[in-house]
């Protein structure tokens, strides 16, 4: 209902704004008209129905050989889990026009070098995420139902595993995506879903959430760690080492702090003193680390970059 209404409001918008769509009228038999440019559209169809598959589809299997305290343990840490996908998320809006931009003028100089810094910010900011989930879930599930989670820490830790590589493979997957090379990716992203739900159905009755969650990082790494990061260096002119070092570079940057604050949390001391010292471990060590993660030229730019839009922000 929502995009229903969504889309009455900007086809009302359009009318009253843009001159150029007074001229236009909607029917039946003109929509019918556009089935021939439903083309490319197919296939990113297909990437949501993968998606979903990977999601709705590994809970049907869970319903079907374990029991419902079990699907409720698999959502609940695979939710909690997936808001590391929203760091990717904010950053594909503005990097996705920036790469066709370069693609659409053959400047595969700054694809690469936009395209491989992406991937570096965003699994590093991922690495910094799954560290404050580790240590802030709890008490944030317990102020916001009012009930106690109790993580499974082997469960938790293979989703924020997953969650980190997906930060990786997915986004150098922006390259494709921006150079209309999407129908590739979507097969995948499908075949993908196929092994997780046969690999599901395989282990589930044996192994249970855990079978499961197994079966979600296999189908990634078979699908998505080995495919996307070769496909985008192809793409980019760039050997597919040099993606991967995109990948693993943050990962070994932000791994000592992640490791310091988890230390931290688990200190015999009053909470507020963990909160500090967790804090002071943060500020003490990010600097270096993301130095590490992005070499002193690519962290100069970023912060040049966020400093002119701050700029323009408060201007």
């Amino acid at each position: 209902m929502s995009a229903v209404i969504l889309t009455v409001a900007v086809v009302v918008y359009g009318y009253r704004t843009i001159p150029l769509c007074r001229g236009a009228r909607l029917s039946f038999a003109a929509a019918w008209g556009g089935r021939k440019y439903l083309g490319g559209a197919f296939f990113f169809w297909l990437l949501i129905i993968a998606g979903a598959l990977n999601f709705q589809g590994v809970i049907i299997v869970l319903g079907a050989f374990t029991t419902p305290a079990v699907i409720a343990i698999y959502a609940t840490h695979r939710t909690a889990s997936g808001l590391l996908g929203y760091i990717g998320n904010l950053f594909m809006a503005p990097v996705w026009p920036e790469l066709s931009f370069a693609h659409a003028g053959g400047d595969k100089e700054k694809c690469a070098r936009v395209g491989l810094l992406a991937v570096r910010v965003v699994v590093f900011l991922n690495v910094m995420a799954a560290v404050a989930l580790w240590v802030m879930l709890p008490g944030i599930y317990s102020l916001w139902t009012a009930r106690k989670l109790t993580l499974q820490p082997l469960l938790m830790a293979l989703f924020l595993v997953q969650g980190i590589l997906a930060a990786g493979w997915s986004t150098a997957g922006w390259v494709l995506l921006a150079s209309n090379e999407h129908r590739t990716l979507a097969w995948w992203a499908l075949s993908n879903a196929g092994i997780t739900l046969a690999l599901g159905v395989l282990l589930a009755p044996r192994y249970g959430v855990m079978g499961v969650a197994v079966a979600t990082l296999i189908g990634d790494l078979v699908c998505g760690v080995s495919v996307y990061p070769r496909k985008a260096a192809r793409q980019l002119g760039v050997p597919a080492s040099k993606v991967y070092r995109a990948i693993l570079r943050p990962v070994l940057a932000a791994a000592p702090a992640g490791a310091l604050v988890l230390l931290c949390s688990s200190l015999k001391v009053p909470l507020s003193t963990r909160v500090l010292a967790m804090a002071g471990v943060f500020i003490a060590v990010i600097y270096p680390s993301a130095l590490l993660a992005f070499g002193r030229d690519d962290w100069g730019m970023l912060t040049g970059r966020i400093r002119n839009y701050a700029t323009s922000l408060l201007a």
